[in-house]
C-alpha cells in the first residue's frame, strides 16, 4: 500500500479509537448509574473529546510533507530544499 492511501485510512484512527473508549467507559457508568441511556451520551461525550486529542496528537507528531515544502520553496524563489523552511 503507498504512503498516501495509509495516511487517509489513520485520518479518523484516534477518533473512532476514542469513541469506543468512550462508550465503553460511559456504559459502565450507565450501568452503576442504573441509567443506560445517560452513560452512553456520557460516554459519547467522554470519547469525542479523548479521540479529538488523539488524532491532534498524531497531526502533531507527523512529519511534514516534503513535497509541499519544495513546492513552497521553490515558489518563494529557493532553490527547493525542504530543510530550508525549518
Amino acid at each position: 500500500m503507498d504512503q498516501k492511501s495509509n495516511d487517509q485510512s489513520a485520518k479518523g484512527h484516534g477518533l473512532s479509537v476514542g469513541i469506543a473508549i468512550g462508550l465503553a467507559i460511559g456504559t459502565g457508568l450507565g450501568v452503576a448509574m442504573d441509567n443506560i441511556a445517560i452513560g452512553v451520551a456520557l460516554g459519547l461525550g467522554i470519547g469525542v473529546a479523548i479521540g479529538t486529542s488523539l488524532d491532534q496528537k498524531q497531526k502533531s507528531s507527523a512529519p511534514a510533507d516534503s513535497d509541499s515544502s519544495d513546492a513552497n520553496a521553490t515558489a518563494s524563489g529557493g532553490e527547493g530544499h525542504a530543510d530550508r523552511n525549518k
